[in-house]
């Protein structure tokens, strides 16, 4: 689905993939509707369930509109179950790319931790970063989590996004370390969805705070612990958890601004 959205209105977007926010079994239809992207801050989520249940993008808009950073407009191409290789073979993503307007594109897919996954993300991550790249836009990395039964994959997850982050000199929105730096302080937050596989709404809250650190290079601290979304939903988070998942993200911002691309992985170039 591609949506377009600022903090005080709707703008429905564009040659897009369509899938109900927060409905993880929708099919994918087409609309041919486009607007350019015109505000500071124009951001373009390319992925899946991961980036739409509970509406990441628009809690981020949400937290910019309170933190005072300037207008923000977020737009996404999702739709379940797509990793970055079925995006690119759909070509969606690159004709809105392509448009242009943009100052970001944030690429998920799953948590990546095997090596075929790791190879497919960092392949087709220097595909996109290309085509991002060519519209004067930042390519980003939203880093997600493995299932709960595979929590012992967050090392390796983390590990594929650093590496595909080095590879294109991207921006590295570090969500699973967050969900990790969060769980040292309580370990009894509820981040997963009853899925085991999805964001809750804390979950969601904890990925938008950290992409609003790292956009913005700036503390997360005080911002509002409940947030309505354009699509509806209000994440509710209890005053004294959310405070410990900006803790989380002030960590996980310190810690990748500090984290020198000299020690991650040489450049590659994408298969032909």
């Amino acid at each position: 689905m591609l949506r377009h959205r600022t903090a005080s209105t709707t703008r429905r977007l564009v040659l897009a993939l369509v899938a109900s926010v927060g409905c993880l079994g929708s099919g994918p239809t087409t609309t041919q509707e486009f607007d350019r992207c015109s505000a500071r801050t124009c951001v373009l989520f390319v992925g899946n369930s991961l980036t739409y249940v509970h509406d990441v993008p628009g809690i981020l808009a949400e937290l910019a509109r309170a933190g005072d950073v300037g207008t923000v407009q977020v737009a996404s191409i999702v739709a379940p179950d797509l990793d970055l290789r079925d995006h690119w073979q759909l070509g969606t993503a690159q004709d809105a790319i392509a448009r242009g307007g943009w100052t970001h594109v944030v690429l998920q897919q799953g948590p990546s931790a095997r090596e075929d996954s790791r190879e497919l993300l960092r392949d087709y991550v220097a595909r996109f970063a290309r085509v991002i790249r060519d519209v004067d836009a930042r390519p980003v990395l939203y880093m997600t989590w493995p299932q709960r039964v595979n929590e012992a994959d967050f090392a390796r997850s983390s590990e594929s996004y650093r590496l595909a982050t080095a590879d294109v000199d991207a921006l590295l929105f570090a969500v699973g370390d967050a969900w990790q730096a969060a769980w040292r302080r309580e370990p009894a937050l509820p981040l997963y969805a009853e899925d085991g596989l999805h964001q809750s709404g804390a979950g969601a809250y904890l990925a938008a705070l950290v992409m609003y650190g790292r956009l913005f290079d700036r503390s997360v601290a005080g911002l509002p612990s409940t947030v309505q979304t354009e699509t509806g939903e209000t994440i509710v988070v209890a005053p004294a958890a959310a405070a410990l998942l900006q803790a989380a993200a002030d960590e996980v911002r310190a810690a990748s601004a500090a984290a020198p691309l000299s020690a991650r992985s040489p450049s590659r170039s994408p298969r032909p």
